[in-house]
């Protein structure tokens, strides 16, 4: 059993080494003439995270280190875990969840009518993200990536902080559904610095404790 399971989380990685390999390689948004800023090979996790982290595209920060989210950004998400009861290294933290975000490339000038029009195009890239790491609990960092995935025909009032969808809710009406993962989707605000909203003490306390509630519940434990 335990020579199966390992064979299986191997195929998994190796499957996620060709799709990421696929993704520095893509050059599809490039060819339809938008001005785009790919970043090298970046670590973004591996293959059976518990935990998914989507942003809406690779910072400057990101793009240099070489690593999805950098910077302020990894800092701030670090330290809403840690406030969650979940204290961890850099590190660790890297090892423990998978990092990624709606677009693979940054886009130039950037706005979200161009976003979007990458999203277009890059949107097969974070399903078959989903599909290779298979986690329990994807973290939607941000009002704009929450309206890219569920459409912008989304309620706005479900689209909070701290509201929770399963796939089915988000996919479930669709005849050919872009993901059927049993996962659950919390919207957090985006760690970016940018980002006021966890200035608001109310509103911290909301997400600290739906994230706290949705990592006990995909029995999230770090990787030592």
């Amino acid at each position: 059993m335990r020579e199966t399971v390992n064979s299986e989380a191997l195929d998994a990685q190796g499957k996620l080494d060709e799709l990421h390999d696929e993704i520095d390689a893509c050059v599809r948004c490039r060819t339809a003439g938008q001005t785009i800023v790919k970043p090298p090979s970046m670590f973004r996790g591996v293959a059976g995270s518990t935990v998914m982290a989507v942003g809406i595209a690779p910072g400057r920060g990101a793009i240099r280190a070489g690593l999805a989210f950098a910077g302020q950004s990894i800092r701030r998400l670090l330290g809403w875990f840690a406030s969650a009861g979940y204290v961890m290294s850099e590190d660790v933290f890297r090892r423990s969840l998978y990092f990624t975000s709606l677009n693979k490339c940054a886009v130039d000038p950037d706005g979200p009518t161009n976003r979007r029009e990458l999203w277009s195009r890059c949107n097969p890239f974070l399903w078959r993200q989903l599909e290779c790491v298979g986690p329990r609990l994807v973290l939607v960092l941000g009002q704009e990536p929450a309206k890219m995935i569920l459409g912008m025909s989304g309620n706005p009032a479900h689209m909070i902080v701290g509201s929770v969808w399963t796939t089915v809710d988000i996919f479930g009406s669709q005849l050919f559904p872009p993901s059927t993962l049993d996962a659950r989707w919390l919207l957090i605000p985006h760690p970016s610095g940018l980002s006021r909203t966890m200035n608001d003490p109310a509103i911290q306390s909301l997400v600290i404790s739906a994230l706290r509630t949705e990592l006990i519940a995909a029995n999230f434990v770090p990787v030592t």
